[in-house]
């Protein structure tokens, strides 16, 4: 086989490949061979066709064609291992020469992952920001600790605000029923805004098995088309009220939510906790920011198709984080006003910033000769499947990264993590402590909220493996 390859455009190259007419003629009889079992032909017991007996009745040009689906793709990429391409899509194919007796001669255009110009990734100078632990920092976490701790207590009084009200609820638009409208025992906690303020502010004062016919005009704006600006008549049927006692924060606390003795055990574990987790934090802002230099001043254009995979990437992590919230994409999309075409078209800068870094992480790698070895893609294919959560899942995740493209994928995320060690091990790191600002008390929200878009991942975190010391 001969093969010669040509730069056509940017990142696109065309190959030139002729197999010589023995191996073609090798080809047509394996495709003759393979044909003859299933051919039933006058005369002949099955499988006993002589092949001019075949061709005579398929015609000729049938074998060959047959032959060439089976040679192409072969010599195809014993051609891109011989000039050792690394193609981003499947190759355009186009035969030149497919005749009976002749060499059997196409061309494949196919875009190829692109080179890139890297700057300067050795010795890079950045900062290390390490968030200060504060003493508000451990009270915040006791307080949720207190919370979660927390117990709903059956109280024979009305409905305050903060009380989680058991409900059935039933509403009427125009006086008729309409989706989403209706359910039994319900919990609500009332003044939180999980619903419009007309509804929550009609249950205070309400007795468990009280009955109230509720007016609740919806606003102008709600995410919800059906009920915008709308007034619907809910008759509501409180059938228990809650209490919410929060434990004081005291010893008893501590030996509650761990195995302490006593309080000053507890904040000592928290600010200890806090104090790694800052740690961590600031070791990812570390690698993010060396990822970014190093992404900002490289220079590498990047085919479109490339650029796409990215933004399928996020949208299927996107739809997946939907999916645990309850949501489909579709969902999301009716809720932010938005097409399936706006959302890629937003996600195509970070999408585009994603594939660079990668790209960036994979030369480097390359240059620096930092490579996967068998043993460390066989422990990541276990540590993989590990996570699965029955035998069922384990075995589909074992099949999805011992195939050969799922090998090739964790190879590039090892790859990529032993660049992002690399540029931290060569980087002047700078220490600073700094304060961050007291975090804003989140207001109530009226109705239902669009989940935030979806953003690139870090390649710094995605590479990295690593986790915040947080657990």
């Amino acid at each position: 086989m001969k093969a010669s390859v040509e730069k056509r455009d940017k990142n696109v190259v065309a190959l030139t490949v002729e197999v010589p007419a023995e191996e073609v003629e090798q080809a047509v009889e394996r495709a003759y061979r393979r044909l003859l079992p299933r051919l039933r032909i006058p005369g002949f017991r099955p499988g006993k066709a002589p092949r001019s007996v075949v061709e005579a009745r398929l015609g000729r040009e049938y074998l060959l064609n047959e032959a060439v689906e089976d040679m192409v793709p072969r010599a195809y990429e014993s051609a891109v291992r011989e000039y050792a391409l690394e193609p981003v899509e499947r190759p355009r194919i186009k035969l030149t020469q497919a005749e009976p007796g002749k060499p059997l001669i196409f061309e494949a255009q196919v875009t190829v992952t692109p080179e890139v110009e890297l700057g300067e990734y050795r010795g890079l100078e950045v900062e290390r920001p390490v968030r200060a632990v504060t003493e508000a920092d451990v009270e915040r976490v006791l307080d949720s600790l207190q919370e979660r701790a927390a117990q709903l207590v059956v109280v024979e009084r009305p409905v305050q605000a903060g009380d989680f009200a058991t409900i059935d609820f039933a509403g009427l638009l125009e006086g008729k029923p309409f989706r989403g409208g209706a359910a039994s025992d319900y919990v609500l906690e009332v003044g939180r805004g999980a619903f419009p303020a007309d509804f929550e502010n009609a249950l205070i004062g309400m007795k468990a098995g009280e009955t109230r016919t509720v007016p609740v005009r919806f606003p102008d704006q709600y995410s919800n088309p059906e009920l915008a600006g709308k007034e619907v008549q809910f008759t509501v049927t409180v059938k228990a009220v809650r209490e919410k006692r929060v434990p004081p924060r005291d010893d008893e606390l501590a030996r509650t939510v761990g195995e302490f003795e006593t309080l000053e055990q507890l904040r000592q574990d928290i600010r200890q906790r806090l104090e790694q987790q800052a740690e961590a934090e600031a070791e990812e802002k570390v690698r993010e920011a060396l990822v970014r230099r190093v992404t900002s001043e490289a220079r590498v254009e990047i085919p479109q198709v490339m650029i796409d995979r990215g933004i399928d990437r996020m949208l299927r992590r996107f739809e997946e984080s939907l999916a645990y919230r309850g949501m489909t994409l579709e969902r999301y999309l009716d809720v932010a006003g938005k097409t399936l075409e706006q959302l890629r078209s937003e996600l195509a800068p970070s999408a585009t910033e994603m594939v660079k870094s990668e790209l960036c992480l994979a030369a480097i790698a390359r240059r620096e000769g930092l490579t996967a070895t068998e043993e460390e893609v066989r422990e990541e294919v276990e540590r993989r499947v590990g996570l699965a959560r029955d035998e069922k899942e384990a075995k589909e995740l074992r099949e999805l990264w011992e195939g050969e493209a799922g090998k090739e994928l964790i190879r590039e995320t090892i790859e990529e993590r032993k660049a992002i060690r690399f540029l931290r091990d060569q980087a002047r790191v700078n220490t600073v402590i700094v304060a961050e600002p007291e975090p804003a008390a989140e207001p109530g929200k009226e109705g239902e909220e669009a989940p935030r878009a979806p953003q690139a991942g870090s390649p710094a975190r995605e590479a990295s493996g690593e986790q915040d010391a947080s657990g």
